[in-house]
């Protein structure tokens, strides 16, 4: 049998959950924070979250374009989802 690993998140979505919550820390910062959104979108696409999120932005989007409320919206539909999954994932 495969060991007991603890309920929670498979490890791409916790990697989308720290990544989200890096960017929480850096939010403000132009180009940190831009990179860390490019990255959590990237990761959602390679989660399949784009299937659930259906206005997430293409992988090739930038941005470093939009405004810091764009990159929040973003950000947050994919906590949203993340927490969604998270709770039915819990015994």
């Amino acid at each position: 049998t495969p060991p007991a690993d603890n309920a929670g998140l498979y490890k791409g979505l916790q990697e989308l959950s720290e990544l989200v919550k890096s960017y929480q820390g850096l939010r403000e910062n132009e180009q940190r924070g831009a990179t860390i959104v490019n990255t959590i979108i990237a990761t959602a696409r390679t989660c399949n979250l784009d299937k659930d999120i259906t206005d997430l932005p293409e992988e090739d989007f930038d941005t470093k374009e939009v405004e810091i409320e764009e990159r929040d919206n973003i950000v947050g539909k994919v906590y949203r989802r993340l927490m969604e999954i998270e709770s039915r994932a819990l015994p």
